[in-house]
């Protein structure tokens, strides 16, 4: 693990970029138009993925075809940001904070509980090793075939990146500038919380998750 073809990881910050995934007919959310202009005004260069835009992979046609936004976005956030760096936000987030202090890390994603790790809201540095390894595993996933009892968004989004993240904490070399948020200042509100009507932010928070569903 400590050999890479992306340089000195240890040495470099999260770019200044901000990744959304939309996709489909109707038009980018007011909630993540509001973060474009947040990342105009601060100086945060922002790109909108499509599907085209991500690698071909083997089920990438049939989550088209059946509308799977939220597993492509899925495939789309650990691409993104192993490939160009930067911060990923679903588009039913909006930013309050600073993002400026989360830059020191390598990669970070937010605390779901019960001990969920979600990537809604997320970041890394350019060919950090754990979107690498989100990518490689959620790409190659059988998509069509998945016949558990879990939705397929939810498995595919914090329960198998939930399980990628102890895997990868238990052979990295070092755990050193991989960070979970808490998710009062990551999310806001639980889903659990947004769906119970309850609207009390917490204080110090960063990004709020509107729960929205809206890739």
């Amino acid at each position: 693990m400590k050999n890479t073809s992306f340089g000195n990881l240890k040495l470099r910050m999260i770019q200044k970029t901000i990744n959304l995934f939309h996709d489909g007919p109707n038009p980018l959310p007011d909630m993540a138009m509001s973060v474009v202009d947040w990342g105009s005004k601060n100086g945060y260069q922002t790109k909108v993925w499509k599907a085209e835009n991500l690698p071909d992979f083997e089920q990438k046609q049939w989550l088209i075809e059946n509308k799977q936004w939220s597993c492509l976005s899925d495939v789309c956030r650990h691409w993104a940001i192993y490939t160009t760096g930067g911060f990923y936000l679903d588009t039913d987030c909006e930013i309050v904070g600073d993002l400026q202090p989360l830059r020191k890390y390598k990669w970070f994603a937010t605390k779901e509980p019960p001990r969920f790790v979600n990537c809604a809201f997320s970041g890394g540095i350019e060919g950090n090793e754990v979107s690498k390894a989100m990518f490689e595993v959620i790409r190659s996933f059988d998509f069509k075939g998945y016949k558990g009892q879990v939705p397929l968004p939810a498995y595919v989004g914090p329960w198998l990146q939930t399980a990628v993240f102890d895997y990868m904490s238990k052979i990295l070399v070092t755990t050193e500038g991989y960070h979970l948020l808490s998710t009062s200042e990551g999310f806001g509100l639980t889903y659990q919380q947004d769906h119970r009507g309850v609207r009390d932010w917490p204080q110090g928070g960063i990004v709020r998750h509107h729960w929205a569903k809206s890739w």
